[in-house]
């Protein structure tokens, strides 16, 4: 993705040729200008441009082609190809480009881009970045750029827990855009995702309320949003929040959110699961168990990694809850999947909920039994962190047993791991 300028592109290829500047000009054009052209000190005229390609063998379109138009061209294909071998690296190098020759709305574009991937890839450098992103941003001050420097600035905050900080910065861009007229179809994408990434931020903070009626002003735009499942996710967002506000739309949105999943079970089981959390937070446990029944049965079986890890999601749900009996049965059929899979973080945490479950039916030889099997896996992957509260739950659990020789035990390799920390 090298960029060069027409006078570089020429003095490329005349040296290629092994032409000298003055066999180059011969005497269509004095050699002085060829200099100044190959130097980018003067642009030539369309005849040079024709003359030069003539001369050299050279693609027109190639040697008229602009920096900004190949910039542009670049930005096209980063954009549609973000698995490319060094993307990061390619991004700056057009970046640089675009501030040396003062590109400074184009910058902007190339550093979107960076941000969004620094921030899913790469959060170490996230930081530094921001200074250089609002520096740019003071340079090509736009009302667009602003928009598009608003929406990175507020998913940082987010992904920092720094939620009231970004609510502050999709707030403006809401008061921006949400009554402005003729809006074009980039500024609904934007609002849309400004809306619902702020009641997102609310839900973070615990506002339900005013993350729904926040939410609730997605629905009148409803229509732009250019894809199905985003449709299905607002149906979602609004079906979670309407059942912890008890306002009687729940069956509405949630028939909505499975109506713009249309064929993908994996996601309206997602969706079913997270009714279930909800259900079984504000105490409708029966409901909620029902659900998160529904939702194991909905999960296509072709991903079975990911359905063990609902499988154990839901374990770990209705042992909060004390449904121990539905626990036991979801959990038996995780560690077979577990097992034929030989997956040992699966397994070990399989081991771990069985221990917990026999525990809360009074076998306490069996818990003891897959409490150590699950610790015999976990020292194999786990961290020192995982393994030190490990040892401490174990310590607890042999002090309420009356086996205070092997609580002691537990403590002690806890205390000793804890130093190492």
């Amino acid at each position: 993705m090298e960029i060069l300028s027409t006078g570089e592109k020429i003095k490329r290829a005349r040296v290629f040729k092994g032409y000298t500047l003055k066999q180059l000009c011969g005497d269509k054009v004095s050699v002085s200008k060829m200099s100044c052209i190959e130097n980018n000190k003067i642009q030539p005229e369309d005849w040079i441009i024709r003359f030069v390609c003539e001369k050299l063998d050279l693609d027109y379109d190639y040697l008229n082609e602009s920096i900004e138009e190949q910039l542009n061209n670049n930005l096209k294909y980063l954009k549609d190809n973000k698995d490319i071998p060094e993307y990061k690296e390619e991004i700056s190098k057009n970046l640089d480009y675009c501030e040396k020759y003062e590109l400074f709305d184009m910058a902007i574009e190339f550093m979107h881009i960076l941000f969004d991937y620094c921030l899913d890839k790469d959060k170490v450098e996230i930081q530094s970045l921001c200074i250089k992103y609002y520096d740019l941003y003071q340079k090509a001050y736009s009302e667009k750029n602003r928009l598009v420097f608003y929406i990175d600035m507020a998913a940082y905050f987010y992904e920092n827990n720094e939620y009231q900080q970004a609510i502050n910065y999709y707030k403006d861009i809401e008061k921006s855009l949400y009554d402005k007229p003729n809006k074009s179809d980039k500024e609904y994408q934007i609002l849309i995702v400004a809306l619902y990434n702020s009641a997102a931020s609310y839900v973070m903070t615990k506002n339900h309320k005013k993350a729904y009626n926040t939410a609730m002003k997605i629905e009148e735009f409803i229509e732009f949003v250019n894809k199905d499942w985003k449709k299905a996710d607002i149906y979602h967002m609004l079906a979670m929040l309407s059942l912890r506000l008890d306002n009687t739309k729940f069956d509405f949105y949630e028939k909505k959110s499975y109506e713009y999943y249309k064929d993908n079970d994996k996601l309206k089981a997602q969706a079913i699961y997270n009714y279930a959390v909800v259900m079984l937070d504000i105490g409708l446990l029966d409901r909620g168990v029902s659900y998160i029944k529904k939702c194991l049965e909905y999960f296509p079986k072709d991903d079975i990694i990911c359905f063990v890890d609902y499988m154990l999601m839901s374990v770990e749900e209705l042992l909060e809850r004390d449904f121990i009996d539905e626990a036991r049965e979801i959990c038996d059929n995780a560690l077979n999947y577990s097992i034929k899979m030989d997956n040992i973080k699966h397994i070990e945490k399989a081991y771990y909920f069985k221990a917990i479950v026999s525990y809360k039916k009074g076998e306490f030889s069996i818990a003891e039994m897959y409490i150590n099997l699950a610790l015999d896996a976990l020292l194999k992957f786990g961290t020192k962190e995982e393994i030190y509260k490990r040892y401490i739950y174990m310590g607890n659990m042999y002090y309420k047993l009356n086996n205070i020789a092997d609580s002691l035990k537990y403590f002690d390799l806890a205390v000793r791991l804890q130093k190492k920390m």
